[in-house]
C-alpha cells in the first residue's frame, strides 16, 4: 500500500500466478467432478477461510472496505494461499444487501456467505 499524509492513495499489485480463474470457479469444478477433490480439501478450505477473514479484518483496521466481496474476487495463488481482489467500490447483487453496499457491515455479510460457501459456518 502506498500512503501519504491524506491516507492510502494506492495499492500496488503485480501478477499473481494462479491455476484457476477464481475461488468460485475452483469450487464449481470440484463440485461438478471436473477436477479432483484434492484441489479443494476441507483443510484447504479452512485455511482459505482463515486467510480471507484475517485479510478483511486487516482491511477494516486500515479503514478500507472491500465492497465487491464474493468468491469471484478471490483467487488461490500458486502457493495455495487465498488472495482477495477488486477494491473498485462495486458490488454484486446477492452477496450484500443493497442498503449495506460499501460498508463494513456489508463486507461482514459477504464474508459470512463466503464462509458458508467454504463450509466454515
Amino acid at each position: 500500500m502506498v500512503k501519504s499524509h491524506t491516507g492510502i492513495i494506492a495499492i500496488i499489485i503485480g501478477f499473481i500466478p494462479h491455476k484457476y480463474h477464481n475461488l468460485r470457479a475452483l469450487l464449481d469444478l470440484v463440485k461438478d467432478g471436473n477436477i479432483p477433490q484434492s484441489e479443494a480439501t476441507a483443510e484447504m478450505k479452512a485455511k482459505w477461510a482463515t486467510q480471507i477473514r484475517q485479510c478483511v479484518g486487516r482491511l477494516h483496521e486500515l479503514g478500507i472496505i472491500w465492497g465487491d466481496i464474493k468468491t469471484d474476487n478471490v483467487i488461490i495463488d500458486e502457493n495455495g494461499d487465498a488472495v482477495i481482489l477488486d477494491f473498485g467500490g462495486g458490488n454484486t447483487q446477492g452477496w450484500v444487501d443493497e442498503e449495506m453496499y460499501g460498508t463494513g457491515e456489508g463486507d461482514l455479510q459477504g464474508l459470512d456467505k463466503i464462509m458458508k460457501t467454504l463450509g466454515q459456518e
